[in-house]
């Protein structure tokens, strides 16, 4: 917008614009969408000077709705304001200049080299422009803001493919984590059986190894127990690693073997406490 082109120009000029002073010339709503762009940036105040004093005040209270620091004041202390002002904002419409470049060399005078940055937003013009040739002013109409406006816009076009690029980018890897995310249950499912293959088994070896070891005492058994429950999980672990990787990756691609690994184990992906009703080899 022309107010953030503003406030681009503003800051080369001053850097930061915490504190520094506010005139509008007129009371448009161009120079006040202006004024708020430059407050929200760090402006201190805002000082309207208006033909009309009643229409000036109207446009300070609604600046000061908006948490500005605002006052409506004569046309009359135009100069006086000039000479305080460090940000000149014009915008009446008046059919010929009303700020000459005498009235702005004679504010100049006493700043010691302060600067005085000047738009004029209005058409026909508001300030003589050769005001610019003056030492320490700074003078921008609506054609240099409109430059800066298509500069900043022509800069973001240009970097549309690197946005879409990261955009596309992003989505796939969404994706990945969506599909994966849809594997999870199943990955679950099959942890679970083969949880309940192994626990069924490694029973089922404890009760053949009590029966034929009945001569051992409680002790050797109990190693016995420790040493088949270790075999049980160290065989499972590394049968099903591999099966449970693959659908990790196969879901992150969306491969169809995430439906063929749940037909080939008979599962359930809805069920937590999955048993499949056909035991592993």
């Amino acid at each position: 917008s022309v107010g953030a082109a503003a406030v681009e120009l503003a800051r080369q000029i001053f850097g930061p614009l915490a504190g520094h002073k506010v005139l509008l010339l007129g009371a448009g709503e161009m120079s006040a969408a202006t004024a708020r762009c430059l407050v929200s940036s760090g402006a201190s105040s805002v000082f309207v000077a208006n033909r009309t004093l009643a229409k000036g005040q109207e446009l300070a209270a609604q600046l000061r709705s908006q948490n500005a620091d605002a006052d409506a004041v004569h046309w009359s202390e135009l100069e006086h304001h000039l000479k305080s002002a460090d940000i000149v904002i014009a915008s009446t419409g008046a059919p010929h200049q009303i700020l000459h470049l005498e009235q702005v060399k004679a504010a100049m005078k006493g700043r010691r080299h302060r600067p005085l940055f000047m738009i004029d937003i209005a058409v026909p013009r508001d300030i003589d422009p050769a005001a610019h040739q003056l030492e320490d002013v700074f003078l921008f109409d609506i054609d240099d803001l409109r430059g800066v406006v298509e500069g900043n816009r022509s800069g973001r076009a240009g970097e549309i493919a690197g946005v879409e690029q990261i955009i596309e980018s992003e989505m796939e890897s969404w994706q990945k984590w969506l599909n994966a995310h849809q594997a999870r249950p199943l990955m679950s499912a099959l942890a679970h059986h083969a949880a309940a293959v192994r626990d069924a088994e490694v029973q089922n070896a404890m009760r053949g190894a009590h029966r034929k070891l009945a001569n051992l005492d409680a002790e050797s058994l109990q190693v016995v127990d420790e040493l088949l429950a270790g075999l049980g999980h160290s065989l499972s672990g590394k049968l099903i690693h591999p099966p449970l990787r693959h659908l990790r990756e196969a879901g992150e691609i969306g491969s169809d073997d995430v439906e063929a690994l749940r037909r080939a184990f008979n599962l359930d992906a809805n069920n937590s406490n999955n048993k499949s009703k056909e035991a592993l080899p």
